[in-house]
């Protein structure tokens, strides 16, 4: 209660890491230095599960589902955009159409992340199937797979804010009617009373890029 010592648990999608770091956790454990961290990165499904199994005190995740044993603290809009190295074989500077869905080799996430849901609804109600050269849950390798020209992927801009800074990536625009925004949500368990450590790290994440 003091804040002189204690541990937060947190789940997060691996997106979120370099944001959570940035614009939360470096500012807290400034004005906190004896608050540890335990931190848990996964799928959405995990974050929910460590959320709702009380095994961390709150979550970060992607696109989250309605769930009757899960408090929403904050969202806010994030759109997917596709992704491709700046100047590649891809970077035409047009926005990504449903003929180009089909056609052009994409690394995109599994089902069971919050990315990889969207798309799948998507695909059975546009009637399209993405190239999907690579599934995987590495957010270091979607990038991995953009920054060798292999193809696009597809992400919410925050989670690249860097690689677009720095001019390694460009944005090719995804009409909305094809993915409908997307949101980054700030969990806990309803019902569950959290520390006040937690509660008071609940403000800091509050400021992440995600939710601005």
């Amino acid at each position: 209660a003091g804040m002189k010592r204690g541990k937060v648990s947190i789940a997060v999608g691996e997106g979120f890491v370099g944001d959570l770091f940035d614009n939360a956790l470096s500012s807290f454990s400034t004005a906190y230095t004896d608050i540890t961290f335990a931190l848990s990165v996964g799928s959405t499904d995990d974050v929910l599960h460590q959320v709702a199994s009380e095994q961390s005190h709150v979550g970060l995740a992607y696109n989250v589902p309605k769930s009757q044993h899960i408090r929403v603290v904050a969202n806010a809009p994030q759109p997917l955009v596709g992704l491709v190295q700046r100047g590649g074989r891809y970077d035409t500077g047009q926005p990504i159409g449903l003929d180009t869905l089909a056609t052009m080799p994409f690394a995109v996430p599994p089902k069971s992340f919050g990315i990889g849901a969207m798309i799948a609804v998507a695909e059975a109600k546009q009637g399209i199937r993405l190239r999907a050269v690579i599934e995987t849950g590495s957010i270091s390798a979607l990038k991995a797979f953009v920054r060798t020209d292999m193809g696009c992927t597809i992400l919410p801009r925050f989670v690249v804010e860097s690689e677009l800074a720095s001019g390694l990536f460009a944005v090719r625009a995804i009409p909305e009617r094809v993915f409908p925004a997307g949101r980054s949500s700030l969990i806990r368990k309803e019902g569950r009373k959290l520390p006040q450590a937690a509660h008071l790290l609940l403000g800091h994440i509050k400021a992440m890029a995600a939710f601005s």
